[in-house]
């Protein structure tokens, strides 16, 4: 087994943790490569996340190619063609990560579905990090991630609006019910235990451009959807206090965060417990008959349930009656009984 690879999400200087692999935004790259190009002894290798121009980069770069977002095999065969620099064009979110896993340890994208979707939901707990530190994620060969500078709970909220049918790549399609995340020292997060299905999506073809010489590998269309989360303000008052004494009322928002999100023709509702303790009452209380009164009972409404992450999610489509602001204030304002009988 090889040891676990280090990717960093760089701002627009070469600072940072260490690591084996720098994913950088096409603006900080000319300055990134020229800086890395000078460094002693073994360098990381560079992937420029979106469109540039390859003559303002410094040393050798592979570029994709392709009409349409490109996915984590694209990334991963152009860092096997050995350029120092990747400039993948427009690529689907969390791409560049889970390629560049793939092509550290070696997967072959097509078989090893469960690993790569651990990288993916690892890329996307690096964009619910501490803005002010680059943020680094450790991914293993089994598909289990250690991010940096990152908090369980925004990491739970991330995955849990991801798209309307969750965390996916072309490749792949994450189920999260298998998910486990772990708080760890340090302000870090653990995951593992990820599955996912292959994508059923028909996959359009990208070229790697290097050095004269041309791959070819397949590429998706990108997502329509639009994400612009909601969240409730956080609860100071401590759990154990909340289930200490007697039944008394308090409101939803105390026990359980709340997320709404847009994803255009449809909106996902998230409801996780704020105390694995208080799993057992939300998974009874966030029912699909509570949740169909909540959303103005629409057309279509589907209801998950995901205990390992103590969360339950709803995907909602066709007459939906109430903006993502008023349905959070709304379920957060509820009024529940709540006390030693249910904890």
């Amino acid at each position: 087994m090889s040891k676990p690879v280090r990717i960093s999400v760089l701002g627009p200087h070469p600072s940072g943790p260490t690591a084996h692999v720098w994913i950088v935004q096409p603006s900080a790259a000319p300055a990134i490569t020229a800086a890395v190009a000078a460094m002693p002894g073994r360098r990381p290798r560079i992937v420029v996340d979106g469109r540039c121009d390859p003559g303002s980069l410094t040393g050798d770069v592979a570029t994709v190619e392709a009409s349409r977002s490109v996915g984590a095999l694209a990334v991963q065969r152009a860092l096997v063609v050995g350029a120092p620099v990747v400039v993948t064009g427009p690529c689907e979110r969390g791409a560049t990560v889970v390629g560049a896993a793939a092509w550290y340890h070696a997967w072959k994208l097509e078989d090893d579905l469960d690993r790569a979707a651990g990288a993916l939901v690892g890329a996307l707990a690096l964009r619910a990090t501490d803005p002010a530190t680059p943020p680094l994620v450790e991914i293993d060969d089994r598909g289990g991630f250690v991010v940096s500078a990152a908090d369980r709970d925004a990491v739970v909220g991330r995955l849990l609006l991801e798209r309307a049918a969750g965390p996916s790549l072309p490749e792949l399609e994450v189920q999260l019910h298998s998910l486990y995340l772990h708080a760890g020292d340090g302000d870090t997060v653990r995951g593992w235990g990820t599955t996912a299905e292959r994508s059923p999506n028909e996959l359009p073809r990208a070229e790697i451009h290097f050095r004269g010489g041309r791959h070819q590998v397949h590429s998706l269309p990108p997502s329509s959807h639009r994400s612009v989360p909601m969240e409730l303000s956080e609860s100071t008052m401590p759990m154990q206090a909340l289930t200490a004494g007697a039944p008394r009322s308090v409101q939803a928002s105390e026990i359980a965060r709340i997320l709404a999100c847009d994803h255009g023709d449809h909106l996902v509702l998230a409801l996780w417990a704020r105390d694995a303790a208080m799993w057992a009452w939300l998974e009874d209380w966030a029912s699909q008959e509570r949740a169909a009164e909540w959303l103005g009972n629409p057309a279509h409404l589907v209801r998950t349930a995901l205990p390992n992450l103590s969360a339950v999610r709803f995907v909602a489509s066709g007459g939906i009656r109430r903006s993502q602001q008023e349905l959070v204030g709304s379920i957060s304002a509820e009024s529940i009984q709540i006390g030693l009988d249910l904890g």
